[in-house]
């Protein structure tokens, strides 16, 4: 348009309005054109008039067809007469009238601050983007765009409108839908045509709810989009448009302390928060304190942080305590229930939100889920596309259909930085999953299968019996340890008792390095209850992994009574590395009966037959064990002499493990010899090393020797940070210290508490808890250096 044309048409503008006796503001109201852009056309600003802008001012103002005509002919003289006829004019409106379809705030939006501030600055006129938020049911996409809505549509000269498509029944009716929040019909052209024209001068922001199962039209609202420039499209839906235009903004559930974390942690937790804030409306008196609190974290993270399902539960509380309450959630979709009346129905329960997602899927995705759902703490990939083998799935289709399951909420993935990622159901949709899987009759064939994989998945890799245990192979069941129990549960049955001895067997080199040995022991005694009486070499390798653990435990005479059954056993059927195991887990059993004479000639015995056999890994173990049983009778030297040759043979033989085990024996040696520096220096070592490997329940055994020497050179604050981190480390492993570790770890309190007192020694010894394995070995290198220069 020319300058001339601009100054014709603001004065034709002006004189029309005042001479209908309207206000700019008063104009914009009747005619849904924004006083700004009335203002611009006014003073000449506006570089074009749009011909639907031009229709609307035409019709708001009242004129006649020939003013309409000079007036339209003013901003475009390229357009025909016919073009411009009031008549084709769609139905004035503003933006009153649709501001009555904006949904109000609920309740206090808790939790979401950083995502409505991420929201809102990519909520811009003209962005060019459509605006998706998805997420699984329940994680509050609505609650979030209803509050980025109110708080961006401000900055729109022509507000916000929302369109809530929930009860819309097929992808072409959404066109109809949204115009009429618009008040307009479809009478004349068809409606996704007129909200084009509608749009296309519009600076609105407009919210499209629930898109997930009328998400073939995202054509059209991509479409739509591109027609009106100016108006900002944001949509929430359980899955992603897939148009060029989207930005994908992923909704994730709200933070979840660690029941274990320290109690500021668990305050600022933002599910513990909406948990809080939900349950004072059921229980005005309800407060967190530092003794639900840790129930109150359990809770949340059991309920995945889904912020629907928190406030189901948190209603509850009308009737049920917070532990009741936690009591309950074994089965949590009857529990799930009773949301607010003037929710959606689906959003009354969890069965319901997810069901709605459930309804949406292929019957082979809806398949593919329900077998999913028994696999315990997720899976990989490569067991995905096992699952889809199950199913009769080529690799290529398994890919597809997780994708849809992914791209649906249903499944999350999640990508640690040292594996290939994992895919995860939130509990209460794997709930949701094993209901459809029993009414469907397929649940026993899913845990077969699921049981099947993970067998061979325990066998392929493990060592051979006696061989050192790959730290690799560790890794990889301590990602799928939950699987790995679920399928030894299933598999501890009569009908199945040789695979479950199988099973136990190969289990126990990882059940040995990691522990928890509470996890264990019932395991292995089921599947030696379930065999046959038949002495077999699977049996011996099993009652080995038994009688090391209940050595640990109090009842030493059934440790005594396994391990005779093993040397028995090994002796009628076993090979020669069989008999040499059993007469080592015997004196292993010695030992913990303080026997210590007997256990290092019945180990003497076995060394002379792992030299037969040529085992250099079980004849280096022995000596390590005899170095300990020497330091306990007092024989200080041979107990260095042992250690240094069991220490030389583990680091040939790469054994992380066992390596770091010699380090640790070293480092007591040398201290007990008055060579603080030489312990230190052990000690760290001893923790670089065990660090590279999965056995986490023995990492406390250096700590406390550090916090012992710590404690001889007045590191008072250090050492009770250490004696910290062991506990915790304690607590992981579900360990007590033992003989060896026990007067370290009590001279090293007394001392601490001396020093720093009882406050003080439980503020350091809290903190120390809290520490990271680095922080571990700045410690441990501070206290070397120190020792050193002592």
């Amino acid at each position: 348009m020319s300058p001339s044309n601009q100054a014709q048409l603001g004065e034709l503008l002006r004189t029309y309005r005042v001479r209908a006796g309207l206000s700019q503001e008063a104009l914009a109201e009747a005619s849904g054109v924004s006083a700004r852009t009335i203002s611009d056309l006014e003073r000449g600003q506006r570089s074009s008039a749009h011909l639907e802008t031009m229709r609307m001012l035409g019709a708001a103002l009242g004129l006649s067809d020939d003013n309409f005509q000079r007036f339209l002919t003013s901003a475009r003289p390229d357009i025909r007469p016919e073009d411009g006829r009031p008549d084709e004019l769609p139905p004035r409106i503003g933006p009153g009238s649709w501001s009555a379809s904006l949904p109000g705030r609920r309740a206090p939006l808790v939790g979401r601050e950083t995502d409505v501030t991420r929201l809102v600055d990519l909520i811009q006129p003209a962005s060019g983007q459509i605006l998706t938020l998805t997420g699984p049911g329940g994680v509050g996409k609505t609650s979030l765009a209803v509050e980025a809505m109110h708080q961006a549509a401000p900055a729109f000269a022509d507000g916000a409108a929302f369109v809530d498509l929930t009860t819309v029944g097929r992808a072409e009716q959404v066109p109809s839908a949204i115009a009429q929040i618009f008040g307009m019909s479809s009478s004349s052209g068809s409606a996704a045509e007129q909200l084009i024209r509608l749009l296309e001068t519009r600076e609105l922001l407009l919210v499209l709810d629930n898109v997930e199962h009328v998400v073939d039209a995202a054509s059209f609202i991509a479409m739509l989009a591109a027609g009106a420039p100016r108006t900002q499209v944001l949509v929430t839906s359980r899955v992603r448009l897939r148009v060029s235009a989207e930005y994908e903004f992923p909704v994730q559930p709200l933070h979840v302390a660690e029941r274990r974390a320290p109690l500021e942690q668990m305050r600022a937790s933002s599910a513990i928060q909406l948990f809080a804030e939900r349950a004072r409306t059921a229980d005005p008196d309800f407060v967190l304190s530092e003794q639900n609190l840790p129930v109150v974290a359990e809770l949340c993270q059991r309920l995945d942080g889904l912020p629907l399902a928190i406030e189901l539960a948190a209603s509850r509380l009308r009737v049920l305590s917070v532990p009741g309450l936690l009591e309950r959630l074994d089965r949590r979709l009857p529990l799930l229930t009773g949301g607010d009346r003037d929710r959606h129905p689906r959003q009354h329960s969890m069965r319901e939100t997810i069901a709605w997602s459930y309804d949406l899927l292929s019957l082979e995705e809806q398949r593919f889920l329900r077998w999913m759902s028994v696999f315990a703490g997720g899976l990989s990939l490569g067991s995905a596309e096992a699952l889809g083998h199950a199913l009769g799935l080529d690799p290529d289709r398994s890919l597809d259909t997780v994708t849809a399951l992914v791209e649906s909420g249903l499944v999350t993935r999640s990508t640690p930085s040292h594996a290939e990622g994992r895919f995860h159901l939130f509990e209460t949709i794997r709930e949701f999953g094993l209901e459809q899987l029993s009414a469907s009759d397929e649940l026993d064939a899913a845990r077969m299968a699921h049981t099947l994989h993970f067998l061979e998945f325990a066998c392929a890799g493990a060592p051979r019996p006696y061989d050192p245990i790959p730290v690799a192979w560790v890794g990889r069941l301590a990602t799928e340890y939950p699987n790995l129990l679920a399928a030894f549960d299933f598999l501890c049955i009569p009908e199945t008792a040789e695979q479950s001895l199988q099973f136990a067997a190969a289990m126990g080199p990882y059940w040995h390095t990691r522990g928890p040995f509470s996890d264990w022991q019932p395991h292995l005694s089921r599947a030696l209850d379930l065999a046959s009486p038949e002495p077999t070499v699977l049996k011996v390798h099993v009652l080995f992994w038994m009688s090391l653990i209940q050595g640990t435990s109090p009842n030493l005479s059934e440790a005594l009574a396994t391990a005779s059954r093993c040397v028995d056993m090994a002796n009628e059927v076993g090979t020669t590395s069989d008999r040499a195991a059993a007469i080592q887990i015997m004196a292993w059993v010695q030992d913990c009966r303080q026997q210590l004479e007997i256990a290092r000639e019945l180990r003497e015995q076995a060394m002379a037959l792992w030299t037969t056999v040529g085992n250099s890994y079980m004849h280096a173990m022995c000596l390590f064990l005899n170095a300990g049983a020497a330091f306990a009778l007092g024989d200080l030297d041979r107990a260095q002499r042992e250690a240094e040759q069991a220490g030389a043979t583990f680091r040939a033989l790469g054994d992380i493990d066992w390596g770091a085990g010699a380090a640790w024996l070293q480092g007591l040696l040398a201290v007990a010899a008055g060579r603080l520096d030489l312990g230190a220096a052990y000690y760290e070592q001893s923790i670089r090393t065990w660090l590279q490997s999965e056995s986490a329940s023995r990492w406390y055994r250096p700590l406390i020797g550090l916090a012992d020497i710590a404690t001889a050179i007045e590191q008072y604050a250090t050492a009770a940070r250490l004696l910290g981190a062991a506990d915790e480390m304690l607590i992981v492993g579900e360990r007590e210290p033992t003989s060896f570790d026990q007067p370290g770890y009590a001279r090293a309190e007394a001392w601490c508490r001396e020093a720093l007192g009882d406050a003080g020694f439980e503020e350091y010894r809290r903190a120390g808890r809290a520490m990271t394995p680095d922080a571990w070995l700045v410690e441990a290198e501070a206290i070397a250096g120190q020792a050193a220069r002592s």
